[in-house]
């Protein structure tokens, strides 16, 4: 590993060189650099002396933790209740029951949130033409 990070200009992290990020400049950069030294990995990876057998340890250990990760259908669904916040709380409050009761085998997420959006924006164009339709009918003289 260490030969593969010194080919592809990542030995500097390895050998010290490179200083550690800035947090007030880079707080992304200098929390995944204090993530990548802490000691407890440190420990673990000199049990091994096969680079092959200390990354796949390591990347098992890793995967463990991305099934918690957000994934991008969720990032879009929080995106969308946040824009509903304002002018569309009602729907909103339906799509986080629903979301509640969700689960990883009947999921909620964005092609189910469309449909209350879809519903919501009929019943807005509804009211416009029926506004309309009243304005038109007040301008020949033929409404009430």
């Amino acid at each position: 590993m260490q030969n593969y990070l010194l080919l592809k200009h990542g030995g500097g992290y390895i050998l010290g060189i490179i200083p550690h990020p800035d947090p007030s400049v880079d707080p992304l950069s200098a929390a995944h650099r204090n993530l990548n030294n802490l000691p407890e990995e440190q420990e673990f990876l000199c049990m091994y002396s096969n680079t092959y057998l200390a990354w796949d340890t390591l990347k098992s250990c890793y995967e463990k933790y991305s099934t918690w990760l957000p994934k991008e259908n969720d990032f879009l669904t929080i995106m969308m209740l946040n824009v509903m916040s304002d002018d569309l709380p009602h729907i909103q409050n339906h799509i986080m029951d629903a979301l509640s009761t969700s689960s990883s085998t009947n999921a909620y997420g964005p092609s189910n949130i469309r449909a209350p959006l879809d519903v919501e924006q009929q019943l807005i164009n509804t009211e416009k033409m029926k506004g309309s339709g009243d304005l038109a009918m007040m301008a020949t003289g033929k409404g009430g």
